[in-house]
């Protein structure tokens, strides 16, 4: 049975300034018209009419994640976008924020390249992943001392994980020095799991969630309080 969707309403197209930045942030879009027609792979043709029909049936939507996308890779401009504090490279929850946010940034644009090429459940699994590094950025923030030692004991927690693996299974490798000793592979364990089953932070999603509820609620009250004054 066919199935109507209805049509988006008009919208106003991208800003000059923030075409370039979809443009740029999009991953790569098979040609279209006559070139296409001259080409011979048919998953070519099959990928540009799904995204010509996601964004007839949903223009609307599309338009929206493609101005956050715009949004978010302006922001990040090093010359002119960027209006926070420089990144220092003497705070190591600076720089793992800023990696947090990189990473996003990819798996955002992943996830929207996804569902234009017609895999929307796909694109659905990569949720978990942006909400943990939503969850990840807010804990560092809320404890960047700390975040600066887990990320380096999950580190050599790794080395010390993937040394075992490859000796075990026999494949040569490099000799990696500075390996953690017993003791301290068995601290890490208790923080990573054996096998690095807990993320990096050392904690297990539900504790990290609750564990910046009420810094995440402090921040809302804050923004509440700024809009509020100036109305």
């Amino acid at each position: 049975m066919a199935c109507t969707i209805p049509n988006a309403r008009p919208r106003p197209p991208l800003s000059a300034r923030r075409q370039p930045l979809v443009a740029r942030a999009l991953p790569f879009r098979p040609p279209v018209g006559n070139m296409l027609e001259r080409m011979s792979d048919p998953s070519l043709e099959i990928r540009s009419r799904v995204e010509r029909d996601a964004r007839e049936y949903f223009g609307r939507y599309i338009d929206a994640y493609e101005q956050l996308l715009a949004l978010a890779v302006e922001m990040l401009e090093p010359d002119d976008g960027w209006h926070g504090r420089p990144i220092d490279g003497d705070r190591p929850a600076d720089s793992l924020i800023a990696l947090e946010a990189a990473r996003g940034l990819k798996t955002y644009r992943a996830a929207l390249h996804l569902c234009l090429g017609g895999f929307g459940q796909q694109a659905a699994m990569l949720d978990r992943s942006l909400f943990e590094g939503t969850v990840v950025v807010h804990w560092v923030r809320a404890n960047p001392e700390l975040a600066a030692e887990r990320w380096d004991q999950h580190s050599r927690h790794n080395r010390a994980m993937w040394y075992q693996r490859f000796t075990e299974a026999g494949i040569p490798v490099p000799e990696i020095r500075d390996l953690p000793s017993e003791d301290e592979r068995k601290a890490l364990n208790k923080l990573f799991g054996g096998w690095g089953t807990t993320l990096w932070p050392g904690l297990p999603m539900h504790k990290l969630v609750h564990s910046i509820e009420e810094s995440v609620g402090r921040a809302r009250r804050a923004e509440e309080d700024v809009r509020d004054r100036a109305r």
